[in-house]
């Protein structure tokens, strides 16, 4: 009888204990959260310039884009939170002026050119979609998680990082996206 209470204990104990870990592990990994979604950097730090093709074969680089507010997003296939992300990014690409906002999606498929406009052929994007196959981007850029996302501003700077899946038409995300497009 004894042997048998003293399981129970141990089990609540280990029950408890393990449901109060997954609790505190959640909050853990949310992360920094300043605006309550964006991640500032420490210091001012320009964004590494590249040039990649975009899914139609045109050449794309990111330094011939200054002058308008440039959110780029790493994503891949595979990833379930990056169709959300990139639905919303859509969506904020849409309602803005492409004179002062661009999205830009970089694809880190492995797969070829082929698969990736497969892919996307039942979606209608009206932003430009790069594609990385050999992950040159991900280094450049520290990409550990995806979608992850950056916010650079006119001049080239990257004034914000975004980790997960956002709705991009939250008021918090286009407030701190219009501080930067009012700026010259």
């Amino acid at each position: 009888m004894r042997d048998k209470k003293r399981e129970r204990q141990q089990l609540f104990k280990t029950a408890f204990f393990a449901i109060l870990f997954t609790l505190l592990s959640c909050q853990i990994v949310k992360g920094p959260d300043p605006l309550n979604e964006v991640i500032l950097p420490k210091s001012s730090i320009y964004a590494p310039d590249f040039i990649l093709r975009d899914i139609n074969g045109n050449i794309f680089r990111l330094s011939d884009n200054r002058g308008q507010v440039i959110i780029l997003a790493f994503w891949a296939t595979w990833c379930a939170g990056c169709r959300k992300d990139l639905a919303s990014l859509n969506k904020l690409q849409k309602s803005a002026n492409p004179a002062n906002l661009r999205v830009v999606a970089i694809s880190l498929d492995r797969a070829s050119i082929k698969y990736l406009r497969g892919y996307l052929a039942g979606r209608s994007y009206s932003f430009t979609i790069l594609h990385d196959p050999n992950g040159t981007l991900r280094s450049k850029y520290g990409i550990k998680v995806l979608p992850t996302t950056y916010l650079i501003d006119k001049s080239g700077l990257i004034v914000g990082k975004v980790i997960g899946a956002k709705d991009w038409m939250s008021d918090s995300l286009r407030s701190f996206i219009n501080s930067y497009i009012g700026k010259p």
